[in-house]
């Protein structure tokens, strides 16, 4: 079952985005379309957020976030082999895993230089 997102009546009125708390892209931010799917990785013929080759705890296809409108949730999915962590990193997402995460969510990818948080 979906967690409620307490904030959802006022957050359905933003439209949602990503933003870069640290690394590459710290303060960047991203939107998203409705019914995109953002995938973040080394590859960059297949990910949307790329990072470069020297960053070695990202994947080439490190995970994928997709905003899910009708819950105003974020779907996370890991699919990396050092892990996308939830809020810290100490709370590593199950490999291949979907979890929905309501707006506010700080995901780290493969490491503490490499964070965003989910609007």
């Amino acid at each position: 079952m979906a967690r409620q997102n307490p904030n959802a009546i006022h957050s359905f009125l933003e439209k949602p985005y990503i933003v870069g708390l640290e690394g590459p892209y710290r303060n960047s931010k991203f939107d998203f379309p409705e019914g995109s799917r953002i995938v973040f990785g080394r590859d960059e013929a297949a990910c949307h957020i790329v990072f470069d080759q020297f960053q070695t705890a990202v994947s080439h296809q490190h995970c994928t976030v997709t905003y899910i409108k009708n819950l105003d949730m974020y779907s996370v999915r890991d699919m990396s082999k050092n892990g996308t962590y939830i809020n810290s990193m100490e709370n590593r997402m199950p490999s291949n895993v979907e979890q929905m995460q309501p707006r506010g969510t700080v995901i780290y990818i493969g490491s503490p230089r490499n964070v965003f948080k989910l609007m």
